[in-house]
């Protein structure tokens, strides 16, 4: 494939032309993303969503930034993430009204963000528009969320982080992932699927301690399938009603009950179906119509899909952009693996071993989804003059105190009260 242009700036600030806002602006217009935006068209910033109590997610002010430079050029921007499958207890997404408390409480808002923030595929993740998919390796068919589906354009922005199951996320990932609806994530799972699904785990039912165990109450509530129950006896699970959402993994495979599934197979599926699903998602909308921006900064090991965030992996290593996603992904993992001095520094890790980070990549290229092949464009800061538009106000702050002071000076008349000379009290301290 023909090499792929991706746009790159570190991290360095020492001014305010080097601010991070400022420079993810800067890609922005050096990617010619404001070209592809029209005067009155719908776009769609899609955000990679955090979980409640997840500290590492990507900042608000970025996604800021975009909307009010999308509104600058004429589009009509909102805010869309998806519902998640309810991969744990306690998940947060899992419904649009948990998911828009948890948005509000990480700081997206319509009155933070100003502009309207919408949960892509409705209430409950059943509101997706079907997309045949011949072009897959295992999907053959996809459901993208109706709010991506009917955008003029969508600018993906992504956290570049780990990922416990499909070994990183980035761009392919907020794509096949991201914008696709519950009844896409339930496909990307492989529900069904006579080879792949995932439902060989290995089950030790008399290692429960039944309702005599503090976590009882939490277990027997824990399956939206209703498929396990605690009784006095320990733990009854009816597999055959199981559609592996993995909701009670992260808490009973602490005590055993289920241990590591060990099918590899599967998640090598799983990580291949997801660059399937961003080929559905792409195709259906027009791939002319996506940019890609990737935050490669607070990498840490599982990402931003858990309740917690762990230490990072390395340093922060920059902002990236292109109209390429299996491009800019792969740029990420080169520069983190420079700057770690290792390469494949992504596993897929805690109870999901296995995945590499080269399954993604690499089934993306195979689909046609993007290209491996690219050119990093090393991008100088911006002007003065450009960075003083991302300002709070392009006009210098003394213009309007210089008024303010002539009316109400705050230096009181006959100066402040202090003692002139303190030095030898000041030395005694040191």
């Amino acid at each position: 494939m023909n090499e792929s242009e991706v746009y790159y700036m570190d991290l360095e600030a020492d001014k305010l032309t080097k601010s991070l806002v400022i420079k993810m602006a800067t890609l922005f217009k050096k990617a010619k993303f404001d070209k592809v935006i029209e005067p009155n068209h719908y776009v769609a910033i899609k955000i990679p969503g955090a979980e409640w109590n997840n500290t590492a997610y990507l900042r608000p002010v970025f996604v800021r930034t975009i909307v009010d430079m999308v509104r600058q050029l004429g589009g009509i921007p909102y805010i869309v993430d998806t519902t998640t499958l309810p991969y744990h207890a306690f998940a947060s997404r899992a419904t649009s009204i948990e998911y828009l408390k948890t948005l509000e409480r990480n700081g997206f808002s319509s009155a933070t963000m100003g502009c309207p923030v919408i949960i892509g595929d409705g209430f409950l993740g059943t509101d997706d528009v079907h997309v045949d998919l011949p072009g897959g390796i295992i999907l053959q068919e996809q459901y993208v969320a109706t709010s991506i589906a009917e955008a003029d354009m969508v600018i993906v922005l992504s956290h570049f982080n780990g990922h416990p199951m499909s070994a990183f996320m980035g761009a392919i990932e907020n794509l096949g992932v991201g914008c696709v609806s519950k009844r896409g994530k339930y496909n990307i799972g492989m529900v069904g699927h006579p080879q792949y699904k995932l439902d060989s785990f290995q089950y030790y039912p008399e290692r429960c301690k039944g309702i005599a165990c503090p976590n009882s109450r939490i277990c027997d509530d824990i399956c939206p399938e209703n498929a396990i129950h605690i009784n006095y006896d320990g733990l009854i699970w009816e597999k055959e009603k199981c559609k592996g959402c993995l909701c009670h993994l992260p808490t009973m495979a602490e005590c055993g009950v289920f241990a590591d599934p060990n099918q590899d197979d599967f998640f090598n599926a799983y990580t291949v179906a997801i660059a399937d699903s961003a080929l559905a998602v792409t195709e259906l909308v027009g791939p002319e119509k996506f940019c890609y921006i990737n935050f490669a900064i607070d990498i840490t090991p599982d990402g931003d899909d858990l309740c917690y965030s762990d230490e990072p992996l390395c340093s922060d290593i920059g902002i990236f952009a292109s109209h390429d996603p299996v491009a800019i992904d792969k740029a990420c993992l080169d520069l983190i693996g420079q700057t770690m001095g290792k390469q494949g520094i992504f596993t897929a890790k805690g109870a999901f071993m296995g995945t590499t980070q080269n399954l993604q990549i690499n089934a993306g290229e195979k689909i046609s989804l993007g290209s491996k092949n690219y050119e990093l464009v090393k991008i100088k800061r911006m002007s003065p003059y450009e960075s003083l538009k991302l300002m709070i106000n392009p006009v210098p702050i003394g213009y309007k105190l210089r008024r303010l002071y002539k009316k109400d000076g705050v230096i009181p008349e006959g100066g402040f009260k202090r003692k002139e000379n303190v030095q030898d009290e000041i030395i005694k301290l040191l």
